[in-house]
């Protein structure tokens, strides 16, 4: 049962850690999208076409006008064919708030625990002992000899069991893991409520899934799904950049 408990742990900040990757990821994809589309929406530079009877310019005189017809470039100031209108934008921007703020609270307050969590641990068993059983251990550790419930507490209970401080650095290792989730969907969320980086957006709300799931009470999960029903919403996935 206790290596079960421990893989399982072992996974859940492997997954942890591979969400917070993956929207490290997202990002690079939203950076090479966004500009793909910028230099596919530069407009062409304005260019001038002189009739055919038209006199040869004036060397000496650069200021005089030559009998030219300017062409404006096509994309100067006219509509992008594939940009949402202000109306459509506006709309997703109400449509995303909910679930964007929810991933950042829920983010926020993941983080803060996992942290706490892991801090508390780490000072419990290698800094200062706060709580009876940690007290206990170090009780026995310092007195080897002396007989009571200082031995029944330090003594192991099956020989795959992990030491106290070997279980005290996987479960660190596994709440940093969703710490480093809960803080990408933090970033994500931001994204999100700005109408910013569609797949870091979406990656986001997998990582709110894994960094709150523990911590939160499972609360991560159906703020999760929120996310991705509202950023597949066609009026969402037009207007984010």
């Amino acid at each position: 049962m206790d290596d079960v408990k421990n893989l399982l742990a072992v996974l859940v900040a492997i997954i942890g850690v591979f969400t917070a990757l993956l929207t490290f990821y997202a990002k690079y994809l939203d950076i090479k999208k966004a500009s793909a589309t910028a230099a596919a929406e530069t407009p062409k530079p304005a260019h001038t076409v002189l009739t055919s009877d038209a006199p040869p310019l004036d060397p000496l005189n650069p200021y005089a006008a030559p009998d030219a017809r300017y062409v404006p470039p096509e994309s100067a100031f006219a509509f992008m064919p594939g940009r949402p209108d202000p109306s459509t934008i506006l709309k997703a921007r109400a449509t995303v708030r909910g679930p964007a703020i929810s991933i950042i609270v829920m983010g926020i307050l993941s983080l803060i625990t996992n942290l706490s969590i892991a801090l508390f641990g780490f000072v419990d068993e290698f800094v200062m002992p706060i709580t009876d059983e940690a007290k206990m251990r170090h009780a026995a550790m310092e007195n080897p000899q002396r007989p009571g419930p200082f031995i029944a507490a330090t003594a192991p209970k099956s020989s795959t069991e992990l030491s106290p401080e070997a279980t005290v650095i996987l479960t660190d290792f596994t709440l940093l893991g969703l710490a480093m989730a809960s803080a990408a969907a933090i970033w994500a969320g931001v994204g999100m409520l700005r109408l910013r980086s569609y797949w870091l957006s979406v990656a986001g709300c997998f990582a709110i899934m894994a960094g709150a799931t523990l911590t939160c009470c499972m609360t991560g999960v159906p703020v999760g799904v929120w996310g991705l029903y509202v950023l597949y919403k066609p009026e969402v996935a037009g207007s984010v950049r």
